[in-house]
């Protein structure tokens, strides 16, 4: 990610390695520029995002604002890798506050607690794997 004025660019090496993987960089984008959308997952259909990074196998970056009074009702199974950091805000996942500076990850096929928030937050998210198809997210009655 960038921090600060100077942006991202890729520049040639006086001695480049041969096994680097130039064609996956990934440049940075001015995120204030990118409009935000509707998620694509029942569960988190009051949340808006914004897709920041698009990786070649489907994995994507965003950032996710979940809205006041959020309650996803159930458990998730996510049969995909995530990662995330709290920005501003909070949500709690069952009995934890996920909240500002807390990092986060779950591991695929994990059963995830239900998630609910009386303030809202504001949340950096990257998976592995392209989360708008079908049955990607689960709802678990359990």
């Amino acid at each position: 990610m960038e921090n600060g004025p100077i942006p991202l660019k890729y520049e040639p090496a006086q001695s480049d390695r041969s096994d680097a993987k130039i064609c996956d960089f990934i440049p940075a984008l001015d995120s204030k520029l990118l409009p935000w959308k509707k998620t694509d997952t029942v569960q988190f259909e009051v949340a808006k995002k914004k897709w920041l990074r698009e990786d070649s196998n489907g994995g994507r970056v965003w950032l996710l604002a979940i809205l006041p009074h959020y309650d996803g009702g159930v458990s998730m199974i996510q049969p995909y890798n995530e990662e995330s950091y709290a920005l501003v805000g909070y949500c709690d996942i069952g009995d934890y506050r996920f909240a500002k500076e807390h990092y986060g990850y779950c591991p695929s096929f994990s059963t995830t607690p239900r998630h609910q928030t009386d303030d809202g937050g504001l949340f950096f998210v990257r998976v592995d794997r392209d989360l708008s198809k079908v049955g990607t997210v689960l709802s678990y009655l359990g």
